[in-house]
């Protein structure tokens, strides 16, 4: 391994459970991290890439069931999404994961030309590990009811002691309208599988997947299902629902068999809009997130 130091052992964790990837370094933080093995998620396929999965706190309030959904928070999901933004847009994301480590996320977004022009930057980690994600993306119509967008990221992996690691990769989408009522839409993540690191043992790879689902918008609710399918082998199903009570207030929960249940509240005036959310894991416990955007 590029990132250990010959003689050193039992102070380098590797885990993908699914959902969430890194590396878990330093004596002092095993003993939390054990919990991690507990999920029935768990695989031992060696991946990077958790900046690139945290998809802000109205994606964690419908469990991430959202590759078909339309809106500004698009950005740091489905970039497709973001077709149709007729104004300047800038947010903030930022939630705590179960506890132990936490995502930050700064986005924008544009109209530019017959499309639209997003950028995201995403810092996930703690002590002694880092990921940093930047993005640019540009979204528009192929035609009526089919939308294209393709992303360009940077990722920066930093281990402290154990050096960095500076990766390019790519991301693309689709979305199209069957009907009034229903959209479908599709994204694919890191398909070339940028290499991480390379030992005797494994190659590391920066996590890639992909995702389908559909979205069914029947008067102020909106249904989502989508299936994610890591390159890793883990495959997700999750589902979430969106509902209006009054004007500009959002109701939000859902759920995936990776042992999440969500919840998630957004409340929207004028130009600013406010996302709060929580998943619950029978293992991990809470996850909160907040999210603030303003159009400009």
């Amino acid at each position: 391994m590029v990132f250990r130091k010959k003689g050193q052992y039992g102070n380098l964790l590797r885990i993908d459970y699914g959902m969430y990837h890194g590396y878990f370094l330093s004596l002092n933080i095993i003993q939390s991290c054990c919990m991690f093995f507990m999920c029935a998620c768990l695989t031992l396929a060696p991946q990077f890439g958790f900046a690139d999965i945290f998809r802000g706190a109205r994606g964690q309030g419908l469990a991430t069931a959202t590759v078909s959904q339309q809106g500004f928070t698009s950005v740091l999901d489905n970039q497709v999404g973001l077709v149709g933004l007729d104004h300047f847009a800038v947010g903030f994301q930022s939630a705590v994961h179960y506890g132990n480590f936490s995502s930050h996320a700064l986005t924008m977004a544009s109209p530019l030309g017959k499309g639209v022009l997003g950028y995201s930057t995403t810092l996930f980690g703690f002590d002694g590990y880092r990921e940093n994600q930047n993005s640019l993306c540009y979204v528009r119509s192929l035609g009526k009811d089919f939308d294209v967008s393709l992303q360009l990221s940077h990722v920066g992996l930093s281990l402290g002691e154990y050096g960095r690691k500076d990766v390019l990769s790519f991301a693309l989408g689709f979305q199209t309208k069957l009907s009034k009522k229903v959209r479908l839409g599709g994204h694919l993540a890191n398909p070339i599988r940028p290499k991480v690191a390379e030992s005797e043992f494994a190659v590391d790879y920066l996590a890639s997947w992909l995702r389908l689902g559909a979205s069914y918008q029947e008067g102020k609710c909106l249904l989502l299902a989508e299936v994610e399918q890591h390159f890793s082998g883990v495959t997700l199903l999750k589902a979430g629902l969106e509902y209006q009570p009054i004007k500009d207030v959002f109701l939000r929960t859902g759920v995936s068999t990776n042992g999440v249940l969500a919840l998630g509240l957004g409340v929207e005036r004028k130009k600013l809009a406010v996302d709060f959310s929580v998943d619950w894991h029978q293992v991990l416990g809470l996850s909160p997130a907040v999210g603030v955007g303003w159009r400009l």
